[in-house]
């Protein structure tokens, strides 16, 4: 995304920012199907929401920019309400960009890290089709008591994920995956004072010379 952090939806066209700054905190800014969910003592906790189309801000966009919502989708076509790609849903010369039928224009949350901060997790659509953000920080947490390589948690994720055929929907749409781990810091680097004194004086416990 989470303190474990999980984006509900990545997408490679979607735009994500994550900026640290001096208060430590974290900036997430989200567009089209991206979600963020942060998980304080192992509860996930959603820190953006999906953007589709059925969503009382979006659907009054689409509306007012001259689009219309079928199926829950826009235009009976796409199931997101928010892309950088998709311009044939950007076409209306008289808007500005983020009040087209379509829109790349991020959410923005700030959220302030904690020493409890675990991980933050990106993910698409794909992987949560088919877990919560709850059941996702749960799977996390127990592959972290067998695994340290998050690589390979991230596989073990995908692999619970996918179908066994395309037969079905669920566990057949694409699926990408990021987990970031916050480390924990060791303590503040000893001042130079403290190091002197640790050390005492250069010449303590030499031998004299002899003249």
């Amino acid at each position: 995304m989470m303190v474990w952090f999980s984006p509900k939806i990545l997408k490679i066209v979607c735009r994500v920012g994550f900026v640290w700054n001096v208060e430590i905190s974290y900036n997430f800014s989200s567009a089209s199907a991206n979600q963020f969910t942060f998980s304080p003592s192992f509860k996930a906790y959603d820190l953006s929401i999906d953007h589709k189309p059925d969503l009382v801000a979006e659907e009054e966009r689409i509306l007012e920019a001259g689009g219309c919502i079928h199926d829950g989708r826009v235009n009976g076509i796409l199931n997101l309400s928010r892309a950088i790609g998709d311009v044939e849903f950007k076409q209306n010369k008289f808007l500005p960009v983020e009040k087209q039928i379509v829109t790349a224009d991020p959410d923005i949350n700030t959220l302030e890290l904690c020493d409890d901060d675990d991980f933050l997790v990106l993910a698409c659509d794909g992987i949560w089709d088919c877990m919560s953000s709850q059941e996702l920080v749960d799977f996390i947490h127990e592959q972290l008591h067998s695994e340290n390589k998050l690589s390979a948690v991230c596989e073990r994720v995908l692999d619970w994920c996918l179908a066994p055929s395309t037969a079905g929907g669920e566990g057949c749409d694409n699926m990408t995956m990021i987990v970031v781990q916050f480390k924990k810091p060791i303590g503040p680097p000893a001042s130079a004072d403290e190091q002197s004194s640790q050390s005492g004086p250069a010449d303590a416990g030499s031998k004299p010379e002899e003249s």
